[in-house]
């Protein structure tokens, strides 16, 4: 059965629809692929956990290297630095889950002179622990828990205090001339049953504090713990 003539004439209306609007998707793709924008970032932002390092924001054309003005609120920003079509941030970690981290990019330049003008994104940091990460990250910042950070952002601080039935475990920053010092302080709690053979209790809680300070990637070697013995 042949079409009759109007619903030819629909077919090819119809058929005009689509190619017109075929066009009109390809004439925006080719449009956007050539303006200079972000395109991404690695790590993805809405995969970053709170011991995320640096974050790579990447762009659509070569940077030009003259320096992008750049912020994060809450400011957790080091540094930043224009490599090929990247812009990496280097980030103060642990961050705070949870917390909404806006980064502001306030005029950066591509190679061809393209520019681009208050670029915001955002990103909320998820809970992680150390064993949670690579193990040269983990390696990184288990040699760093000693150097180039205050007491206050040593990793161990983002799961302190910390309490269980046997024990708790705090964390004490003290002054010790010009120099911050961080005091671990764990309060051993021996039950009626303990007190029989109270210095094998008190080994056994010891050991219990060291394995969870372990659990989290951290040396324990690493801290001065002062160890309250609580009787019933």
């Amino acid at each position: 059965m042949q079409p009759q003539p109007n619903q030819k004439s629909i077919i090819i209306r119809l058929l005009a629809v689509v190619v017109v609007l075929l066009l009109i998707v390809a004439g925006y793709a080719v449009y956007k692929d050539s303006q200079f924008r972000e395109i991404g970032s690695s790590p993805a932002l809405g995969n970053m956990n709170i011991y995320t390092s640096s974050v790579s924001l990447d762009f659509s054309r070569q940077l030009s290297g003259s320096g992008a003005s750049v912020s994060i609120s809450p400011n957790i920003l080091k540094s930043s630095v224009e490599s090929g079509k990247s812009l990496t941030l280097q980030l103060k970690f642990p961050s705070t889950q949870d917390q909404t981290y806006t980064i502001t990019i306030h005029s950066i330049a591509a190679a061809d002179g393209s520019k681009l003008h208050n670029l915001t994104l955002s990103f909320k940091p998820k809970y992680a622990t150390i064993s949670d990460l690579p193990k040269p990250q983990q390696k990184q910042i288990v040699s760093n828990q000693d150097k180039n950070q205050g007491p206050s952002q040593d990793p161990i601080m983002q799961y302190l205090p910390h309490n269980t039935i046997d024990y708790a475990l705090t964390g004490l920053i003290s002054e010790q001339g010009t120099k911050s010092v961080l005091t671990l302080q764990a309060t051993l709690y021996i039950s009626e049953a303990g007190m029989s053979d109270e210095q094998t209790a008190i080994a056994q809680e010891k050991q219990e504090v060291i394995s969870y300070i372990q659990s989290l990637g951290l040396n324990p070697a690493n801290y001065t713990i002062d160890y309250t013995v609580s009787t019933p």
